[in-house]
C-alpha cells in the first residue's frame, strides 16, 4: 500500500502539465542591406521561445508588427529579439523608417 502512495505521487509530482509544450527555441538570422527585396517566412508553434537577428547596413528601428516590439539596429550592431510566440496569426517584420518589410513571421496553434 505504501509502495502505491509512494508510485502515485512520483506520478503527480513527474506529470507534465497539459498546457506545458515541448519547445525548442527556433533562431533565425536575417541580413538586411538597401538592395534587399525578398524576405523570408518563418513558421513556427506558439509557445515556442523565439531569437531573431537582424543584421542591417541600413541604420533604422526594426518593429514586429502585432507582438510590438521594436529594436534599433545599424550598420555592426544587429537587432536582437527574444520573446515567447504566445500570439499565432501572420506578423510583419519591417524597417519603420525605410517602410520596407524585410520577414514574415507565422505562428501556429
Amino acid at each position: 500500500m505504501i509502495g502505491v502512495l509512494i508510485l502515485a505521487g512520483m506520478f503527480l509530482f513527474l506529470k507534465k502539465d497539459p498546457q506545458e509544450k515541448n519547445s525548442t527555441l527556433r533562431e533565425f538570422v536575417l541580413d538586411v542591406n538597401a538592395g534587399t527585396e525578398e524576405y523570408p517566412t518563418w513558421q513556427i508553434k506558439e509557445g515556442d521561445p523565439v531569437k531573431v537577428t537582424v543584421n542591417s547596413e541600413i541604420e533604422d528601428e526594426v518593429h514586429l508588427h502585432g507582438y510590438d516590439i521594436l529594436k534599433d539596429a545599424k550598420p555592426g550592431e544587429p537587432a536582437v529579439f527574444e520573446f515567447t510566440a504566445d500570439k499565432t496569426g501572420r506578423f510583419e517584420m519591417e524597417l519603420e523608417g525605410a517602410q520596407k518589410l524585410i520577414a514574415i513571421l507565422e505562428v501556429y496553434p
